[in-house]
């Protein structure tokens, strides 16, 4: 969902395990996501354009018209398929 700098930070984050989600490095973690914060905290602007990208994002990938297009157009080809294999 994240795109890296145009809709918000990725803060990498490894895991104590595959069940236990816990940061494996908890500080190294925490010192990480504290700066990405501050970065936003001290630039409204790009706190503004990363929260304008992000939801224009959402909204063409993840909204309903948008799945329902990508559905149908999966379904299209499906059927095409089909029909080819038929002729």
């Amino acid at each position: 969902i994240i795109v890296e700098g145009e809709s918000g930070y990725l803060v990498p984050l490894e895991s104590v395990s595959r069940t236990d989600f816990n940061p494996a490095y908890p500080e190294a973690f925490q010192k990480t996501f504290a700066a990405k914060i501050n970065i936003l905290l001290d630039n409204e602007a790009l706190a503004t354009q990363m929260g304008k990208s992000g939801r224009e994002r959402v909204l063409k990938i993840f909204s309903w018209e948008s799945i329902a297009k990508t559905t149908y157009d999966y379904y299209q080809k499906v059927i095409d398929g089909f029909v080819k294999e038929k002729a």
